[in-house]
């Protein structure tokens, strides 16, 4: 089994952002995935809700990839990214990164 470190609450704005976005445009139960799969030294995470056609009627300020995106940056240079996009009627964020392992 693997285990490795993350940055504090990396994924915080990321769920909220899926939260916000499946549950305000929709009556449908919730269907937000976060998955994991990680090597020797990366790790990716996947997180992805619905994409309808309705706008969020919370929509935020939008700033929470840029702060995701600007602290892999900072942590990780270009070892890390952040990617986005729209597959399959749902709104995906895609990180990869170095796995770090943690002190023991």
């Amino acid at each position: 089994m693997l285990a490795g470190d993350l940055p504090p609450l990396l994924l915080l704005p990321l769920i909220e952002n899926a939260l916000r976005h499946d549950l305000d445009c929709h009556d449908r139960p919730s269907d937000i995935r976060v998955a994991f799969a990680a090597t020797t030294d990366r790790l990716t995470i996947h997180v992805s809700n619905p994409a309808g056609e309705a706008r969020s009627a919370n929509p935020g300020l939008g700033m929470g990839l840029r702060h995701t995106r600007a602290r892999l940056q900072l942590a990780y240079g270009d070892s890390a990214s952040l990617q986005t996009g729209l597959n399959d009627g749902r709104f995906v964020v895609d990180i990869r990164m170095p796995l770090h392992a943690p002190d023991t």
